[in-house]
């Protein structure tokens, strides 16, 4: 599982991309690192955005990863074109998954 992390250019300070859904802010996570890629080049995000393992987010402050313990996940490149299409018609509670349980 792949999550976009934004590096501060100035501070190096390190940011998550969060997306707000109707069940709340999530976080977006991908099967692969080329659909991350595919969904920056599709919303011309700065250059500055990467493509991290979810395991990078247990390096972050904790009491934020409490906050925002979410994510959508997109198993594949036709669930990220559906999002993409339409966010909302998308249903958002099948592609939602636990970060803390998830291995």
């Amino acid at each position: 599982m792949f999550i976009i992390r934004i590096k501060s250019l100035e501070s190096g300070e390190q940011k998550w991309i969060l997306v707000k859904t109707k069940l709340g802010q999530r976080l977006l996570a991908f099967s692969n690192a080329e659909d991350a890629q595919f969904y920056l080049a599709s919303t011309g995000s700065a250059s500055f955005c990467e493509a991290v393992p979810r395991e990078a987010l247990f390096g972050a402050d904790p009491s934020w990863l409490k906050r925002i313990d979410r994510a959508l996940l997109f198993p594949s490149r036709d669930v990220l074109l559906s999002f993409l299409a339409d966010k909302q018609t998308f249903p958002y509670e099948t592609f939602e998954v636990d970060l803390s349980n998830h291995a």
